[in-house]
């Protein structure tokens, strides 16, 4: 879209003398619009086989697109994310790299490259992406509530709570964020607030926060 958007720029100051030439800017203009629906196509498909589990199919379909689109980020994360599905780590961290370096202000990418670090056990860099994403984007949730995770996994357990907070800001009906908070808090020893968070998540619908608060809380 930016280079078509560069292509319009253009077009007038070579209008008055080169006709010819502005005709050709048009072609170019609509094949890359042409371009870009063509891949939007197999990505859309490779969506749809995601939700059916069909994930080798749709790495495939990915594929197709950038094919056709090389600069498409949204092929790259989306490819990047069924390779960690996949268990295909190395994989999709250089997919999801890819699509950060062509479109940079993507604050998902980041968190999602966290994700797969994390998966890695590379705590650390896992962190340092979800910190660039919720940069990017201060209200990035899921970007709070997978950073909250990786600081338990290091055993920084008040940042952790600071983060899962922080997600429950944002989306105060997610279980996820009051169960994660909950471990951290027994792990401080606050063990009455840990099943204040056991309680909420079980109320918002997690059935194994409810097992848990019956047979620890009560």
């Amino acid at each position: 879209m930016k280079n078509t958007l560069l292509l319009l720029i253009l077009i007038p100051f070579f209008f008055l003398g080169l006709s010819s030439c502005n005709q050709k800017k048009e072609l170019e203009t609509d094949d890359i619009e042409s371009t870009e629906k063509d891949a939007e196509k197999y990505i859309n498909s490779g969506l749809s086989k995601v939700e059916m589990g069909n994930y080798e199919d749709a790495i495939s379909d990915f594929s197709e697109a950038i094919k056709i689109d090389p600069e498409n980020a949204k092929a790259y994360n989306n490819r990047g994310m069924v390779k960690t599905s996949l268990g295909n780590y190395e994989d999709a961290i250089y997919d999801i790299s890819k699509a950060i370096e062509l479109d940079p202000t993507a604050s998902d990418y980041y968190s999602n490259r966290g994700l797969v670090y994390g998966r890695l056990g590379n705590y650390q860099a896992a962190i340092t992406n979800y910190s660039i994403s919720i940069r990017i984007n201060p209200d990035n949730a899921s970007a709070y509530l997978n950073r909250c995770t990786a600081y338990n996994r290091i055993g920084n357990y008040n940042e952790a709570i600071s983060d899962c907070s922080e997600s429950i800001r944002i989306e105060p009906t997610n279980p996820l964020p009051y169960s994660t908070r909950a471990y951290s808090k027994i792990m401080i020893g606050s063990l009455l607030d840990a099943c204040k968070d056991t309680k909420k998540a079980c109320e918002l619908g997690d059935q194994e926060m409810c097992e848990i608060y019956n047979e620890q809380c009560k």
